[in-house]
Parts: C-alpha cells; structure tokens; sequence
C-alpha cells in the first residue's frame, strides 16, 4: 500500500506523438500536460528515459 501511494505523488500525463516509423524506432514528441512542455524523442528508450526523468523530478517536489 505505501508503494502505491508514493505513486500518486508522482503522476503525470504525456502525450505522445509519434511522427514516423523508421527502421522499427519511433520518433515524436512528447507533451507534459502539466508543465506544458514538448521535446523530441528519436527512439522508445529515449521517450521512455524522458518519461521517467519527469517523474523523477515530479516525485522529489
């Protein structure tokens, strides 16, 4: 239980866009809703790696 209210701490929404396709990767943009920020993403560990950064630094507030 303790885990899954440490969790709540942390939420955020993202949006995902992604542009294309190539050569199996993804690449887009993500939007954090909350802070209204957008940044590029070239492949999923990068958008992944992005995601959890943000989570990171939502928790640590």
């Amino acid at each position: 239980m303790e885990a899954c209210r440490k969790m709540d701490e942390a939420q955020e929404t993202f949006v995902i866009r992604v542009n294309r396709k190539a050569g199996g990767a993804w690449q887009g943009n993500v939007v954090w809703i909350g802070e209204r920020c957008e940044q590029q993403f070239r492949n999923m560990q990068e958008l992944i790696t992005l995601m959890d950064d943000t989570l990171q630094q939502a928790g640590d507030e």
